[in-house]
């Protein structure tokens, strides 16, 4: 059922190639937490955008959602019995620390009314947006548009290096796809066989010691800066025509897929 949905455009971005799309008023760019803001870039990147159906599916995964806002939501509470604090508890930050609030702005400003969904596995977060996405594309022959994407703060990137070991800081980053039900580019296939493989950063000290010894493995999160869920699918090859597999992992649970030129 899958081979049914084709990735035909994507696009990347992390938080410094931020900018405010032509379709987003400033008064709407002003009420965006990160990851809104994140996601609202990157989509602004695709080709073909312009010419979406109004109801194309609107899918977005993400590990730490809209904590960013939700702490300063928390922050804003915890201030609110102090008089002399001007404003109280802000409605604002209340609304985008909603953890759906990402994929519902997409939608909303690029007046798309197809079903819209949040998923949010932890580091395979990226994936399974993905293969979520591709199997409605599949069902209903329209087009899906599918964002994995993290804004992270510094209590994400604690935690991110006390889990995996992973001494480096961990920055946001989002890429975007635009699945069809046909066309040219990429087909998605469960399982990773033995193609060249990018993993993404999430694997333990342990885990990585296991993988560096897979032939044609690739890691994604062995750089600096690097451990966003969806870098192993941005550091994937998307430009070439080869076949590449990717994979994700979180708590012992692993999402593989490999894509395929058509």
């Amino acid at each position: 059922m899958l081979n049914d949905a084709v990735i035909v455009s994507w696009a990347t971005a992390i938080p410094a190639d931020l900018h405010r799309p032509a379709w987003l008023s400033a008064g709407q760019a002003r009420r965006l937490d990160p990851l809104a803001a994140l996601c609202c870039a990157t989509v602004d990147r695709l080709a073909g955008l312009s010419a979406l159906p109004e109801d194309t599916a609107v899918i977005v995964g993400t590990a730490w959602g809209t904590i960013a806002a939700t702490q300063r939501f928390a922050d804003s509470l915890r201030s609110f019995h102090n008089a002399e604090v001007e404003g109280g508890a802000s409605p604002t930050a209340f609304i985008t620390s909603v953890h759906h609030h990402a994929a519902g702005t997409v939608g909303e400003v690029l007046r798309l009314h197809g079903p819209a969904q949040t998923v949010s596995l932890g580091g395979c977060s990226g994936l399974a947006a993905l293969r979520t996405g591709a199997l409605l594309v599949a069902s209903r022959r329209r087009p899906a548009l599918v964002i994995a994407a993290d804004a992270t703060t510094p209590w994400c990137q604690g935690m991110i290096a006390n889990v995996t070991g992973v001494t480096h800081p961990a920055v946001g980053g989002a890429m975007a796809f635009l699945v069809m039900p046909a066309g040219h580019g990429w087909r998605l296939h469960l399982g990773a066989s033995n193609l060249p493989r990018y993993d993404a950063g999430g694997a333990t000290a342990r885990e990585e010691r296991i993988l560096a010894r897979q032939p044609q493995r690739a890691s994604a999160g062995a750089g600096p800066a690097s451990w966003w869920p969806t870098v192993g699918l941005a550091r994937a090859p998307w430009d070439g025509d080869a076949a590449f597999a990717v994979c994700e992992r979180e708590s012992g649970l692993c999402l593989e897929a490999s894509f395929v030129r058509c």
